[in-house]
């Protein structure tokens, strides 16, 4: 059975997912982000796959540090994969909204999963998703 994983780094906190081929989580953690986003991202996969069991599965690493690991597979925005996995599960058009710690955005996307726009907001909102 193959597993991949996401890796959303955030300036808060990151997250971790594992999915099967059908779709569904089989691990997933979270846990503060830190200073030092690699060492954070090995520390959460190893929490939830065990020690090095991740080494090989292929990674794709979203958010505000999503280029500061070495190992992803494959580096996406936060738009593209909100859009993606949000349309995966309404299977509709959707306006996504995500109040992040470090900026806050407004995607649209249609009924075909589409992006159609999206606004995000231009100076640095630090702590905007702090209070949820």
């Amino acid at each position: 059975m193959n597993i991949y994983l996401g890796i959303d780094i955030g300036s808060c906190t990151t997250k971790v997912v594992a999915i099967n081929q059908q779709g569904d989580v089989t691990a997933s953690h979270v846990r503060r982000s830190g200073v030092d986003y690699q060492a954070v991202v090995k520390e959460a996969l190893n929490a939830a796959l065990g020690y090095n069991c991740w080494n090989g599965i292929p990674i794709v690493s979203t958010g505000y540090g999503r280029h500061s690991i070495n190992f992803a597979s494959e580096v996406k925005t936060e738009i593209a994969c909100h859009a993606k996995g949000a349309f995966h599960f309404a299977q509709k058009a959707l306006t996504i909204v995500d109040i992040g710690g470090q900026d806050s955005k407004v995607i649209r996307i249609d009924d075909q999963g589409r992006r159609l726009d999206f606004k995000m907001n231009r100076k640095c909102a630090a702590g905007t998703g702090t209070f949820i």
